[in-house]
């Protein structure tokens, strides 16, 4: 069972995946964070196998603004982006292991959650 912490601002977007995932079959623990800064507070980065991030969570508007706060915390796994609009989306670390943008669009259907989530987690070793 992977421990996994979706830092996103939406609660309803929270409770859509952590739904999908139960329906997937998903064994998988999710813990919420409504601000990178909660993340970064909390024991987030120690309690943490993945990290799911949307593109906006206020106040920065998108992963170049939220990355470099992620990595601040001492966090250094896989890192999962999301958004609604991934045309001209870009990040980049020297740090962290970034899968995606993925459309969350593309993450509809139960599987394709579980999918995305087990081939991040293989990603970050």
């Amino acid at each position: 069972m992977a421990r996994i912490a979706l830092i996103d601002d939406d609660p309803v977007e929270a409770l859509i995946l952590r739904s999908l995932l139960e329906h997937a079959g998903s064994d998988h623990a999710m813990t919420h964070f409504t601000s990178v800064e909660a993340f970064a507070g909390d024991a987030g980065p120690a309690e943490a196998d993945l990290v799911i991030l949307d593109r906006r969570v206020p106040p920065w508007i998108c992963f170049s603004e939220t990355l470099p706060l992620i990595e601040a915390s001492g966090w250094r796994g896989p890192v999962l982006l999301i958004t609604a609009a991934p045309e001209g989306v870009s990040a980049a670390s020297s740090v962290l292991i970034l899968i995606g943008p993925v459309a969350k669009s593309d993450l509809l259907e139960p599987q394709a959650v579980a999918r995305a989530i087990d081939g991040a987690l293989a990603a970050g070793g």
